[in-house]
C-alpha cells in the first residue's frame, strides 16, 4: 500500500515534531487527531485486505482463475494508489471516508485558531499539511478539478473609496457543499498597520462562474459583501451607523 504507507508516514513524522515543539494547545488537539486517523485508516486497510483474502478464496475454492487474476489485480491497485474496485462493500470504503472528513475538519479548525490568534505563519503551514495530506486520497485528482477546494487562500491588498493606503484582505475556504462554501475573513479596514481596525469573521456564499460571492457581518462594522467583477473582488461594507465602505481588489491564490 504504497501511497497510504507514504501518507502514514508523513503523519507519523508530523506528529512527533508536534510532540517537540513548544506546548501548543492547537498542535496538540491536531497531535490527537492524527493519532485518530491513522488508527482508524489501519482498520481501514485490515477490512479491506480481509475482502480481498475472502473473495479470493472464493475464488480459488470455484477453480475460477479468471477471477482470481481479477482480484489479484485489484488487490495491487489498492496497495499501489488505495482505489477499490467497484465490488466492495460501501461499508469499507465508508471507514475512510469517515476518517479523512476527522482529519480534515480538525485541520480546519487548526487553521481558524491560527487564524483567529493572528498566528498566519502557523495557519499557512496547516494549509501546507492539509494539501500534502489531501494529494494521498485516491480522490486527489477530483479536487484538484475544483478552483476552490476546501484549503484554499486567498490574499491580496484592498482600496477603500475615502481610506489612503492598502488594506490587507485574506479569506480562506472551510467548507464547501456543491457550488456553496463557507470560509473566514480577515479583513484590515482602519489605517495601514493599525492593529486596532482589523477584524477576523466568518462568510458564506457560492462559487459562481466569476469566482467567489459572499456574505459576512463584522463584529462593530456591520454587513460586508463581496462578489466578483470581471477578475476584481468588489467589496462593500454596510456599517451600523448607517456609513457604507467600498473597495476592490486582485486576489493572489495561495
Amino acid at each position: 500500500m504504497i501511497r497510504y504507507a507514504v501518507a502514514l508516514a508523513g503523519l507519523l513524522v508530523a506528529c512527533c515534531a508536534a510532540s517537540c515543539d513548544d506546548k501548543d494547545p492547537v498542535k496538540d488537539k491536531l497531535f490527537a487527531a492524527k493519532k485518530a486517523y491513522d488508527a482508524e485508516m489501519k482498520l481501514y486497510r485490515k477490512a479491506a485486505e480481509e475482502w480481498f483474502d475472502k473473495r479470493e478464496g472464493a475464488a480459488r475454492n470455484d477453480g475460477n482463475k479468471k477471477l482470481v487474476d481479477q482480484v489479484k489485480a485489484e488487490r495491487a491497485t489498492f496497495e499501489g494508489s488505495g482505489a477499490l474496485p467497484k465490488a466492495v462493500p460501501a461499508a469499507i470504503p465508508q471507514q475512510a471516508a469517515a476518517a479523512n472528513k476527522a482529519l480534515e475538519a480538525a485541520y480546519q479548525l487548526a487553521v481558524k485558531e491560527y487564524l483567529i490568534a493572528k498566528d498566519d505563519a502557523a495557519a499557512a503551514g496547516m494549509e501546507i499539511e492539509l494539501k500534502q495530506f489531501r494529494a494521498t486520497r485516491p480522490d486527489a485528482k477530483a479536487d484538484a478539478k475544483d478552483a476552490y477546494p476546501v484549503g484554499t487562500i486567498l490574499s491580496g491588498q484592498l482600496r477603500w473609496n475615502g481610506d489612503p493606503g492598502d488594506h490587507s484582505y485574506l479569506i480562506v475556504v472551510t467548507e464547501r457543499t456543491g457550488k456553496g462554501f463557507r470560509g473566514v475573513a480577515r479583513l484590515d479596514y482602519g489605517p495601514s498597520g493599525d492593529p486596532k481596525r482589523k477584524a477576523l469573521y466568518d462568510i458564506d456564499g457560492e462559487i459562481t462562474p466569476q469566482g467567489l460571492k459572499y456574505k459576512g457581518e463584522v463584529p462593530g462594522l456591520g454587513q460586508v459583501e463581496g462578489k466578483w467583477v470581471k477578475d476584481v473582488l468588489q467589496i462593500t461594507a454596510s456599517a451600523d451607523n448607517g456609513g457604507t465602505l467600498s473597495g476592490g481588489l486582485r486576489f493572489k491564490k495561495n
